[in-house]
């Protein structure tokens, strides 16, 4: 969920904000967790990376860092469209410009949620359904990001340790971005967000469906087992 509020403190003008994932700067110690779960990926998952990377499934996470040592990753959700991408740009850009100037600036990533705008198309409804499988990835209820955004606006506006305060030292004003994301496991799972909706989407279609996928199989089961033994 992105939600924007206007105040002001001292005069200064207070602006706050959350934003999505997209193209963003990230700690350091987020990619060095990426890569670890690659590692310890399972079985399953590994095997379909290696068959489906190509095709841009299932794609290591984990990119190098910029020529300036910033660490970054890919989460552009393309079916959102060009026009939600700029406008969420011109956010990042009018957060990065209002800092400079002085003011105090909270704009915080915020995880997958599923909201009812998104939870009604069908596709993002699946692949939320099993994205879980993709470790840390957590898709979470409206009212937790609601309350979790709430409260690190809070803290951006009244504490100067926050990184939202201008005298707050940034080596890089996309840094911005990195600190205090509340971003539901996406900088640090394994694949790029981008790249698991399909097989999350598979994964949830089979948690469905068990039961009769079960059943079917068991009957298609005895059926070869007959066949075999001709008593079919």
């Amino acid at each position: 969920m992105y939600t924007s509020c206007w105040g002001s403190e001292h005069g200064l003008s207070a602006r706050a904000a959350s934003c999505n994932v997209e193209r963003a700067s990230i700690p350091s110690f987020a990619n060095k967790a990426a890569r670890a779960n690659l590692k310890s990926a399972p079985i399953w998952q590994t095997l379909l990376s290696l068959i489906l990377s190509p095709m841009g499934k299932l794609v290591p996470n984990a990119l190098k860092p910029l020529p300036n040592g910033i660490h970054h990753m890919d989460g552009l959700v393309m079916a959102q469209g060009p026009n939600y991408a700029l406008a969420k740009r011109l956010q990042q850009w009018r957060a990065v410009l209002s800092r400079k100037a002085g003011c105090t600036v909270s704009i915080n990533i915020a995880p997958a949620t599923a909201t009812a705008s998104v939870t009604n198309n069908k596709q993002f409804a699946l692949a939320y359904g099993g994205m879980h499988v993709f470790k840390p990835m957590e898709i979470f209820y409206q009212e937790v990001s609601n309350a979790v955004m709430g409260m690190l606006m809070i803290y951006d506006i009244s504490s100067k340790d926050s990184p939202a305060n201008p005298t707050f030292k940034l080596d890089n004003p996309q840094l911005l971005f990195a600190q205090n994301a509340f971003h539901g496991g996406a900088m640090r799972c394994l694949y790029k967000f981008t790249s698991v909706g399909e097989m999350a989407a598979l994964v949830c279609y089979a948690k469905m469906y068990s039961t009769a996928i079960f059943v079917v199989s068991g009957v298609l089961a005895a059926a070869a087992a007959a066949h075999a033994t001709g008593n079919l």
